[in-house]
């Protein structure tokens, strides 16, 4: 069934012959648009275009193999529509290897084709984010002590602003935050350059970058205040006794203000006179008005009147020094400055060579490989392109890349450089959500496009689509989102016109609903015990119980049903330290909840635990590690055991007293004896196995999955297992390297992510942060902690700005005292600015993931005074200015602000404050008290206790079966876990290069030559073993990245051996025969117990393969193991394959079976001889 597209969606699947940018909203359907405009492509009837010959970038793995999945869904559909058409059933075969990739993948697959044009090895690995963090970290230290052996004289001024103490750790952050700024860039060195630029210039102060930033940003707020002094004149009455007192006090100040503005229109040069004007603006004490003169407008007047107060301080701001005092800090800055830039540029030297000794880089290094293999850079910044980048850019019929407003400079640059000048771009984005700008996103790039581009007309390109249309969510959500917006997000505060070209048109299909869609709800915290973000959890925590309680409808038309827990979201800014309490508070309340803790990874008791085990491993000698190990659940000892031995020594180390008790306390015995055995194996064994090793002696996984939280803990030791392996695999190598490489990500203050053991099938309130939830949608969503700061401190001493530069502070020694320049001041600025409209754009992505019901929740004390002093300094009917809301200090403000406009905010007090009739229905409530339920500590009754009961209970309880060994024996047993696996490894040790991260460990790539031999057609796979790979993944049996796992030279050498002729001239080949029977407990188990001796056990197992021929058989078994000889691999499976021979004589009535192994390794058989069964 075909589906109805809106006309914008049209336009964008149908668009020809140009560049087009798509500007889609939330939940505008824009995946399904970019996926019909791919199928639109490759069906064209005038011009089809081979999937091949489209490239598509996304920004996530996940979002590049949900766009494959839908592509396969549509072509299906198509087939079978069509099932003779070769030419699509050819494009989905096409399918699995398109260019369909994230940019990281697409750059790397570009690297790895022409790595010698870029000198490096084309097998190089991938660094992961803490990995390339310490490498960076230890070559600015590097870098830092060649600054440090310089001449104390060149470096002296350097290190007084910079250094602490005896910590340079400013120095070193500043060193990384300029570098990351440089890579963004698609030239680091020649951004640097510019950064740097103006300390060498001698511009007068107003032509330089900071200087005319400030005087830009001045009048701005002066432009405002004046519009403001005046609207507050234009309010009194003209009978009012107010009007002439007002009139009086600020016609002056008004005028003060005009003559700024025009001084920075036309005199910017006179700087010192902006300076002085605009800090000596005051507003003149305000006269006593007699009480009976005071008219019901006095109050509202006389408080906008104060507020003034407020912005005349903040204009004093701008223009923080004199010129002369300008020139001196220039002067003595430029010195320290080229210091920094030759540190910087030394640093990035060092780095790089780093990088290539190692054979080890970053994202963003495969990034610049891949730009510097494309174009040539000019020394004015501009490029050529290489003869390679033309033939790439022919292999392209078209460019598409998702996200688009996430892109930075650098990123852009590519995309540019392998597009036909610029024609063939299709880029797909919403520059409203773009809010990755601390990983150096650039929004600016997407409005950029869009302010140049024409509105799409099917005939001139570039062109601009506007997807405003949102399926989503309901038709109140839609139109409160756009109630906020039209106010918020404007050209001044954002770059974006909401109300003129952004807003959101509802599409959705629900049944009506006449209750309000959104509520914003304020608690008032004078009232509430607990913290502010307690109460607001505890009224948050009510709303829910009700909506459960009451069966609340969700879903769209037709598909609606009774609300669940798992369709509720809880959004904070920042879930740090703040989810826990929110997801207490509902715990307590009944509510089951649920949030990722951030990191967390190394306190988790579980990991504290093994790290420590593997710390005594590698040095028993260490006192901490080897307390914890032994208080833990690892072992049997006790606080008292512990004092005890000490008591006995208390000169020497732990683990001499321990090991002095050797022969006293069998408790230890069995303790050294464990440690000795693991410590030997860690000589030889890889750090995953040892790991593994000690969860089969101890049962430790056991012990921490019967803990609270067991599963999760569980997944925890998994993924400590996984990052040992990915340390060996990135060249790491040892226990003690691995130990050193966990200290040092603790030193340097990082943590590695906890595991997750939510499911999407778990009926829990979600708790989350906004940019975790962006791409996700809730029936019900709770915007909560709206109170909190908006501003987050930088306590960099250098201060970078992609449009600044670099700025830094001016220290003077007999003050003991860094004072502020100009342009670190410009700089903070700037970042206010862009932090202020990042946070619109964060509150956007939040309030679009509703799809039914929107609540706004913060905290206040004193709610109604609050709001009044709102609506006094930042109420500003709608003038399009930045400053009121860049001056407020949280989200909430924002929405009281918007909300002076709403019906629904009565203050009778507020009379100038215009209510827009036509307002969207918006709960707004202040709620006056809230019964916070969390309880910080719990009464404990004690009880007298019984002691003839107590006695009674501990007999019972020490009661011993006679029979207790036996339990200990399983009554089913695999006949593989018979095998001998010391230091096991298997045949696949390199890892395939695609997999980057995620990589398949060699144990998993042998599976996949075991589930090869299962699944392949025997006689096709002797015909050509690639072919019959290919088929299986055809039929989705194997995916593609598992096939290219798979050694096909190894298989090839098996289909040509005596072993496949056995196989094509038996008389019958049996695979996989699963089996189970009873045999003596003595063959299964070492060391029973006497009681135990004339049991039986189960074994089960799976036999790989069976020759018969007559009533003989051949048992044939794969193995991918590692080995070097025949002996090893025979000593390892001789029990196993006992089993399988007897297996093979009950279950099939054969007389004789032979067992013969084939080692995938040695590419041989090897014949296992055993006497006959009894």
């Amino acid at each position: 069934m075909s589906r109805e597209w809106t006309k914008p969606q049209a336009q964008a699947i149908e668009s020809r012959n140009g560049t087009v940018l798509v500007s889609a909203a939330a939940g505008s359907g824009k995946t399904a648009v970019l996926v019909e405009r791919v199928i639109q492509r490759i069906t064209d009837a005038n011009h089809p275009v081979d999937i091949e010959k489209l490239l598509i970038v996304t920004f996530t793995k996940a979002a590049a193999s949900e766009m494959k999945e839908r592509i396969s869904k549509r072509l299906s559909e198509l087939i079978k529509e069509q099932p003779n058409n070769q030419y699509l059933k050819r494009q989905k075969m096409y399918l699995p290897n398109a260019p369909i990739s994230t940019m990281d993948s697409f750059c790397g697959q570009l690297v790895k084709d022409n790595f010698e044009q870029v000198g490096i090895a084309p097998d190089y690995t991938l660094l992961s984010d803490i990995e390339h963090d310490m490498m960076k970290r230890e070559v600015a230290d590097e870098v830092l002590e060649e600054l440090y052996s310089l001449p104390e004289k060149e470096t002296k001024e350097l290190l007084e602003l910079f250094t602490t103490g005896k910590s340079d750790t400013s120095l070193v952050e500043s060193v990384l935050a300029l570098y990351e700024f440089a890579i963004a860039s698609p030239n680091p060195e020649m951004w640097i350059e510019n950064a740097f630029a103006d300390y060498y210039k001698n511009l007068p102060i107003q032509e330089t970058k900071w200087g005319k930033y400030s005087l830009e940003r001045l009048a701005e707020v002066v432009e405002y205040t004046k519009i403001k002094a005046q609207d507050i004149i234009d309010d009194a009455p003209e009978n009012s006794t107010l009007l002439g007192t007002l009139t009086n006090d600020l016609t002056p100040i008004i005028s003060s203000l005009d003559e700024i503005l025009k001084l920075i229109e036309s005199n910017p040069e006179k700087w010192d006179e902006i300076k002085f004007l605009s800090e000596s603006i005051k507003l003149n004490r305000f006269p006593n008005v007699p009480k009976d003169e005071k008219d019901c407008y006095y109050d509202e007047l006389k408080g906008r009147r104060d507020s003034i107060k407020k912005y005349l301080t903040h204009i004093g701001k701008f223009l923080i020094c004199t010129e002369k005092e300008f020139y001196e800090d220039i002067e003595y800055l430029r010195p320290i400055m080229k210091i920094i830039q030759d540190c910087v540029l030394r640093f990035i030297e060092v780095l790089e060579e780093r990088k290539k000794e190692n054979n080890t880089y970053y994202f963003s290094d495969v990034l610049h490989f891949a730009l510097n293999i494309l174009v040539d850079f000019n020394e004015d910044g501009t490029y050529n392109k290489t003869d390679l980048v033309k033939e790439l850019s022919d292999s392209f019929e078209e460019i598409f890349i998702d996200e688009f407003q996430d892109t930075n400079d650098a990123q852009d640059t590519l995309f540019s450089a392998i597009s036909k000048d610029n024609t063939n771009k299709f880029m797909v984005g919403d520059v409203k959500q773009s809010i990755y700008r601390f990983r150096q996103a650039m929004p600016e790039i997407f409005l950029n496009y869009k302010d140049t581009f024409e509105i799409y007309d099917g005939k001139n390109y570039p062109a601009t689509i506007n997807l405003d249309k949102n399926f989503r969510s309901r038709k109140g959500i839609v139109d409160g989102i756009n109630f906020f917006f039209d106010f918020l997000m404007t050209r001044k505060t954002c770059g974006i016109d909401y109300k003129k070209n952004e807003r959101l048109d509802f599409g959705g299909n629900y049944c009506e609903d006449t209750s309000p869609n959104v509520s914003v709800h304020i608690v008032e915290t004078e009232k509430t015990r607990g913290s502010d973000l307690e109460a607001e959890a505890c009224h948050i925590g009510t709303i829910i119980n009700e909506l459960i309680s009451s069966k609340t409808l969700v879903g769209k038309k037709g598909e609606e049903r009774p609300i669940r827990y798992s369709d509720i979201c809880i959004l904070m800014r920042a879930v740090k330290d703040k989810a826990q309490v929110v997801a207490r508070a509902l715990g307590e309340m009944g509510i089951p909840a649920h949030f990722t803790k951030q990191g967390g990874f190394f306190e988790s008791r579980e990991i504290v635990t093994m790290v420590s085990m593997l710390k005594i491993i590698d040095n028993p000698v260490q006192d901490v590690p080897l307390v914890s190990v032994m208080l833990s659940p690892l072992c049997p000892f006790t606080e008292d055991d512990l004092a005890r031995y000490r008591n006995e020594d208390r000169k020497s180390n732990l683990y001499n007293v321990v090991k002095n008790q050797y022969d006293k306390d069998q408790k230890v015995k069995e303790f050294l004896d464990m440690l000795y055995i693991l410590r030997a194996l860690s000589v030889t064994m890889d750090i995953g196995s040892l790991i593994r090793r000690i969860f089969e002696m101890t049962a430790y996984d056991s012990i921490v999955g019967a803990m609270d939280n067991g599963e999760k803990r569980i997944l925890n030791l998994e993924l400590l297992i996984n990052y040992a392996e990915n340390y060996e695999a990135m060249g790491g190598t040892g226990l003690s390297g691995f130990i050193r490489y966990l200290d040092k990500i603790r030193k340097n203050k990082k943590d590695l992510e906890g595991a997750n053991e939510l499911t999407e099938n778990d009926d829990v309130v979600r708790i989350m942060s906004i940019h975790k939830s962006k791409g996700l949608e809730f029936p019900v969503v709770f915007i909560a902690n709206c109170s909190s700061s908006n501003n987050g401190a930088d306590y960099n001493k250098v201060k970078v700005n992609r449009h600044l530069g670099v700025a830094t502070s001016r220290y003077f020694p007999k003050q003991h005292k860094d004072f502020t320049t100009l342009p670190v001041n410009a700089i903070k600025l700037y970042d206010q600015q862009e932090e202020f409209a990042e946070q619109i754009r964060v509150l956007y992505v939040a309030m679009t993931r509703a799809e039914e019901k929107l609540y706004i929740v913060g905290s206040m004390h004193d709610t109604e005074k609050k709001i009044t002093d709102l609506y006094n300094t930042y109420y500003n009917n709608f003038v399009d200015s930045s400053v009121p809301l860049s001056m407020c200090s949280n989200v909430m403000q924002w929405i009281i602000i918007a909300m002076l406009n709403h019906p629904s905010l009565k203050m009778s007090n507020l009379l100038y404050c215009t209510k827009n009739p036509q307002s969207p229905k918006i709960d707004f409530e202040i709620i006056d008290s809230v019964e916070c339920i969390v309880a910080t500590e719990k009464e404990q009754k004690v009880f007298d206790v019984d002691k003839d009961i107590l006695e009674e209970i501990s007999d019972k309880l020490s009661y011993e079966y006679p029979f207790a060994s036996l339990s200990e024996i399983p009554i089913k047993y695999a006949a593989s876990s018979m095998q001998k696996d010391d230091n096991l490894q298997y045949l696949a040790s390199e890892r395939p290069a695609f997999m980057g991260k995620d990589e398949l460990t060699p144990a998993q790539r042998g599976s996949l030559m075991h589930r090869f031999m299962e699944l392949c057609n025997m006689q096709n796979a002797g015909e050509d073993v690639k072919k019959e790979l290919l088929r299986l993944v055809e039929n989705e049996q194997f995916t593609k990245e598992e096939a290219d796992a798979v050694d096909t030279k190894k298989l090839e050498k098996f289909f040509q051996s005596d072993m496949y002729k056995r196989i094509c001239s038996a008389d019958k080949f049996l695979k996989e025969q699963e089996f189970a029977m009873t045999v003596p407990a003595t063959l299964a188990i070492e060391n029973l117990p006497e009681i135990a001796q004339n049991e039986r056990v189960v074994v089960q197992g799976v036999i790989d393969g069976l020759i018969i021929s007559g009533n003989r058989g051949e048992i044939i078994d794969y193995k991918t193991d590692k080995v070097t000889d025949e002996t090893e691999i025979i000593n390892r499976y001789k029990e196993q394959m006992r089993i399988y021979k007897m297996a093979a004589e009950q279950c099939f009535g054969l007389n004789e079976v032979n067992v013969t192994l084939y080692s995938f390794a040695l590419s041989k058989e090897i014949s296992v001889k055993l006497e006959k069964n009894t």
